[in-house]
């Protein structure tokens, strides 16, 4: 069971689990969402495979089948086109922080982006790779100001943590697997009471995988000690 705190170091953020000239031709192939180029893996076990998607302004992702559970959390606002094979192509507009899940009992979705705004399309995704529930039990996070449940189902247990500038929460017990997403840009710190584990996130994107109290996968964060600036 894994204890920490979080302390907001910088700048507002939000803590979890988007037709050009020069657009390049959609490919048709149709591939498993892992095998989609723009899907690229950041932690993968025998439980999740984390998924960092970026589109580019003017490029498609290749036609791309989601058949697993799939939270996920969207990094940027964003103006893309969806295509879903037999179906007309529809606009989607994206905001950053959105949170959803892909629920596999829907059947396979099989579909292609297309960004067509001006900036970079980015995204996180969390696919689960067993049929077991992620989570270990455990009492829900209290919700409050900073805290919002956003998620609840049998798979997985989902909240938005917000703070302002200085601002601190914890300690926070987070039983079981946990996977922590910074949602938007600005610098919060973790402090784990138990190893005196301190991490600053600092990135946005920066993604921590944690098992039964240990890390599994810290990625795009740096030692709070070793930060410069």
């Amino acid at each position: 069971m894994r204890k920490i705190r979080v302390k907001h170091a910088s700048s507002g953020i939000a803590v979890l689990i988007l037709l050009l000239c020069g657009m390049v031709s959609a490919d048709d192939r149709i591939v498993a969402a892992k095998d989609e180029p723009h899907h690229r893996p950041k932690f993968v076990n025998e439980v999740v495979r984390v998924v960092d998607v970026e589109v580019l302004p003017g490029e498609a992702t290749l036609y791309h089948t989601h058949s697993l559970d799939y939270p996920y959390v969207m990094l940027s606002t964003s103006l893309l086109k969806n295509d879903i094979p037999g179906k007309p192509q529809t606009n989607l507009n994206i905001s950053a922080g959105m949170i959803g899940y892909y629920r596999a009992s829907q059947g396979a979705y099989t579909h292609r982006f297309t960004n067509v705004d001006s900036k970079p399309f980015r995204a996180i995704g969390i696919e689960l790779l067993t049929g077991a529930p992620i989570g270990e039990g455990g009492a829900p996070l209290t919700e409050s100001g900073v805290v919002k449940k956003v998620l609840d189902n049998e798979r997985v247990r989902g909240y938005r943590l917000t703070l302002t500038p200085g601002e601190s929460i914890g300690p926070l017990i987070l039983p079981g697997r946990s996977v922590t997403v910074a949602a938007n840009r600005g610098s919060y710190r973790t402090v784990d009471e138990r190893r005196r584990n301190d991490q600053d996130f600092s990135r946005i994107g920066a993604v921590r995988v944690a098992s039964n109290g240990r890390d599994l996968h810290v990625d795009e964060c740096r030692r709070y000690n070793d930060r410069v600036g």
